[in-house]
This record gives C-alpha cells, sequence and structure tokens, in this order.
C-alpha cells in the first residue's frame, strides 16, 4: 500500500528515505536501491538522502560509489557519527577477499588518486584512507606514523585511536595500546568498535 500511495502522490524526502529503509529491513537490496536513488538525486545536498544513498551502494556492492558518497557526507556532516568509520569499511571492501578484480582495480586506483591527495595536510580525508590502507598492508610501524598527526587534524574521530590501539597491539606494545583504547572509548561511547578494541 506504501508503494501505491507513492505512485499517487509526490513523494516527499522523507517518504522516499522511509521507503529504502523498508526494503533495507526487508533484504531487498534493489529495492532499497531504487528508492535510495530517488531520495538521492531528488536532494543531492542533504545529508540524510546522501547517507541512505551511501549505505544503498555498499550493501548492493557499489563500492566506489559507496566511497564517493561517504566522503561527499563527511564533508556535509563530519561529525556525524560513524561516517570516516562507514567511508574505510566501503573502501577496504574493495580489496577484501571476496572482490572481483575490476573492484580490486578500482581501489588500487582510489589508493594512489587518496595518496597524491594526501600531500595536502588539509585534506583530512584521503590522509585518513592513506593511514588506513597502510594499516591494512600490516605496516604497523608506517600506519602509526601516519596516524600520529590526525589526532590533531581530527581531534574527536575514535577510529584514529582504534587504529592506533591496534597498530601497537600488534606490534605489542600494550601501554600506548590500552593508552589509545581507552581515548577511543571516550571520544566515541556510542561506536561499538571502540569496546572490542578496549577488549583486545
Amino acid at each position: 500500500w506504501f508503494d501505491l500511495a507513492l505512485g499517487q502522490s509526490a513523494p516527499t524526502l522523507a517518504d522516499l528515505l522511509h521507503r529504502s529503509t523498508l526494503a533495507m529491513l526487508a533484504g531487498d537490496a534493489a529495492d532499497e536501491m531504487r528508492w535510495a536513488e530517488r531520495a538521492y538525486q531528488a536532494q543531492p545536498g542533504d545529508a540524510q538522502a546522501v547517507e541512505r544513498w551511501a549505505s544503498a551502494c555498499f550493501r548492493s556492492g557499489r563500492l566506489e560509489k559507496a566511497v564517493a558518497a561517504y566522503e561527499s557526507l563527511y564533508h556535509m556532516a563530519p561529525d556525524r557519527v560513524s561516517v570516516l568509520a562507514h567511508l574505510s569499511g566501503a573502501f577496504n571492501r574493495m580489496h577484501g577477499s571476496e572482490a572481483t578484480s575490476d573492484v580490486q582495480a578500482a581501489y588500487l586506483r582510489l589508493r594512489g588518486e587518496f595518496e597524491r591527495r594526501a600531500q595536502d595536510p588539509r585534506d583530512v580525508v584521503a590522509r585518513f584512507l592513506q593511514a588506513v590502507a597502510v594499516f591494512y598492508d600490516a605496516d604497523f610501524a608506517r600506519a602509526i606514523a601516519l596516524f600520529g598527526p590526525l589526532q590533531a587534524a581530527l581531534p574527536a574521530e575514535p577510529r584514529v585511536q582504534i587504529y592506533l590501539a591496534m597498530a601497537h597491539y600488534w606490534r605489542h606494545d600494550l601501554a600506548p595500546a590500552r593508552h589509545h583504547a581507552a581515548l577511543a572509548v571516550e571520544k566515541g561511547p556510542r561506536d561499538p568498535d571502540v569496546y572490542y578494541c578496549r577488549s583486545k
């Protein structure tokens, strides 16, 4: 009945977002994407529409679009909870074991682009993703060197502290690992990953 009602009148942004969310909850990825895309096309400058679009892209495997959307969302609303977590999650998924060769090639291209952009100290998204990529290379010493300055650039971001804690942990530097884990909890009490980090 909801689809019928939307077809009989001009849907509001709230209607489109709600329909996309219902599709997500029902596990209907195609319908989620369809309504999320309509919401995004209707109001590309609305943070909720961008977030719904980014989430739908991520779940449908359109990872490069998800990365672009989450970066756009960060620039719109940098204080939004977990936006950098979602951004790095989409970026990392592009070179995961389940990624196709085309997606992995796109990851390498994007990684090179972020590395070039990271030369600009003001580009905190590129610097963050460069550091995340190095962390997942298991180059923990370099990851610490890259994430360290980001503490000043992103003072409220728990993900910086999570990565620092885990990098120190994998280097068996337990005192600094505990210090950064405590800071992660302090800065991101609503982020469940901070508690996993602390438990390590």
